[in-house]
């Protein structure tokens, strides 16, 4: 009995210092909630080694089932790491593969998700931690498609949209095209066929010549008719535009000798009356290769080359010389670059010039047509003058300068002054081509009607004569000054 009370003794002892210090184990929580803790501390007491060891294996079983499930914890995290990260790279595949593997990753995921419950039961805290693992790798990977998802669908939007777009810029510039030909077509249409550019100079002993010569005009039932007027009062210089009606521009004073003063008529009646084909004529005093339309106030004239800077790009098919001695190789020769045809006449020509009323009644087709319509006019209207005018094609130089050389050798080794007197037209110019026929020597034929050349008495040269364009590319100005 002594021996059972000392142990209920020392076993109340025990406990109380058991509570006190002892810590309990994970294995003495599970038995103290089938056990009372007074039979557990007793049993420590009477069989620590027995305990130990029964511990020690069983938190060595229970260690492995943690590694156990920690290891298949990370196995699961790990592979939904790499789940992940395949979601990540196909989210640059197109958007079929796409829903491919996501089907693919959702098996997976139950899989993995029915591996993580079963291990539940062993660990509840691996449990949790794989459910929310699994939701949130679930969730990255369904982002990651709604991402991608919604990127093809807008990329393919866009897509669409810029396909859209070029379709309609196209169509837009398809229109533009065709608006930009219909309206060149309508700007076509709207063109005159042929305008016709008056440069009239009687500032000089002609100025009742030029005001009739202005007034026929003005009474020409036509239109695209540009007349430029300078008379001998003074400010009477006029602008005026013929378009189914008369528009008259006061001017002042004008110099119709200047340079500046042509070419700006030229613009503005171009600008005005647009037309397909451009026909200028020149009014006035003439001296052949030395200018026309002199302008007595200003004491100037139109030379040569003035007129040739002025009418260079400017679209001009004919010209036109109511001038005297105009009708010469060196004008011809000048204006080469400046037009197709010109018409003048190589002698004197009548005040009254050309019978516009008969011209204008013609009516008017191409530019060949046009030029016989003058020819024929003029030399049917003065015919009872024994008229002298010329079409020159101003296209045929090439061909003629080369023959021309040999014309100029021809010429020295024979006696040319008979055939140089009976060609003459006055003291300076002579008829080309009777005079080539009179020394047996044919020149290329670059005109029709009657055309001259300067060849005047050695009295009468100018020094001059060397600027024109005609001189400096031949070698007759040479021949000219060696005469004797």
């Amino acid at each position: 009995m002594k021996l059972i009370a000392l142990l209920v003794g020392a076993i109340i002892i025990s406990s109380v210092s058991a509570c006190y210090f002892v810590e309990a184990s994970s294995l003495e929580e599970k038995i103290s909630s089938f056990l009372p803790n007074s039979f557990l501390t007793l049993f420590y007491l009477l069989f620590p080694k027995i305990f130990d060891k029964l511990k020690g294996n069983i938190e060595n079983n229970l260690k492995e089932e943690n590694e156990t499930g920690n290891n298949s914890s990370e196995g699961a995290i790990e592979q939904n790491e790499n789940i992940s990260n395949e979601a990540d790279e196909e989210i640059n595949n197109e958007s079929s593969e796409i829903e491919n593997n996501s089907t693919d990753e959702n098996i997976s995921n139950e899989e993995i998700t029915d591996e993580i419950n079963s291990q539940n039961d062993e660990n509840a805290f691996n449990d949790e931690q794989n459910e929310n693992n699994s939701t949130e790798v679930s969730e990255e990977i369904n982002e990651s498609q709604d991402e991608v998802i919604e990127n093809n669908s807008t990329g393919g939007a866009i897509e669409q949209n810029e396909n859209i777009s070029d379709e309609t810029t196209e169509e837009i510039n398809n229109e533009s095209c065709e608006i930009e030909n219909n309206s060149t077509e309508a700007n076509e249409e709207n063109l005159l066929e042929w305008a016709f550019l008056v440069y009239i100079s009687g500032d000089n002993d002609l100025y009742e010549y030029a005001v009739n010569e202005l007034n026929e005009l003005l009474s020409i039932n036509s239109y695209g008719i540009a007349i430029l007027f300078d008379g001998a009062l003074n400010n009477d210089s006029k602008l005026y535009i013929l378009n189914n009606s008369i528009t008259t521009i006061e001017k002042n004073e004008l110099n119709m000798g200047s340079n500046s003063t042509l070419e700006e008529f030229i613009l503005y009646a171009q600008e005005i009356l647009r037309a397909k084909n451009y026909a200028i004529e020149f009014w006035g005093h003439g001296n052949g290769w030395a200018g026309t339309c002199l302008d007595k106030s200003s004491s100037d004239l139109l030379e040569i080359d003035e007129i040739k800077r002025a009418l260079e790009n400017k679209n001009i098919s004919i010209i036109i010389f109511s001038s005297c001695n105009m009708g010469c190789i060196e004008v011809a020769y000048a204006l080469r670059n400046c037009s197709k045809y010109m018409l003048a006449s190589p002698c004197a020509m009548l005040a009254t010039g050309l019978p516009h009323e008969r011209i204008f009644a013609r009516g008017f087709g191409n530019v060949e047509e046009v030029c016989w319509a003058i020819y024929e006019e003029y030399m049917s209207y003065y015919s009872y003058a024994s008229p002298k005018f010329a079409i020159w094609n101003l296209s045929m130089f090439d061909e003629f300068i080369g023959q021309f050389s040999l014309f100029i050798d021809h010429i020295k080794n024979l006696s040319f002054w008979n055939a140089r007197n009976e060609s003459a037209i006055n003291s300076q110019y002579i008829d080309l081509y009777s005079f080539a026929n009179k020394i047996n020597f044919s020149l290329p034929q670059i005109f029709y009607g009657n055309a001259s050349i300067y060849f005047p008495l050695p009295l009468y040269y100018s020094k001059y004569y060397s600027n024109t364009d005609f001189a400096k590319d031949t070698l007759w100005d040479e021949f000219l000054k060696s005469l004797k």
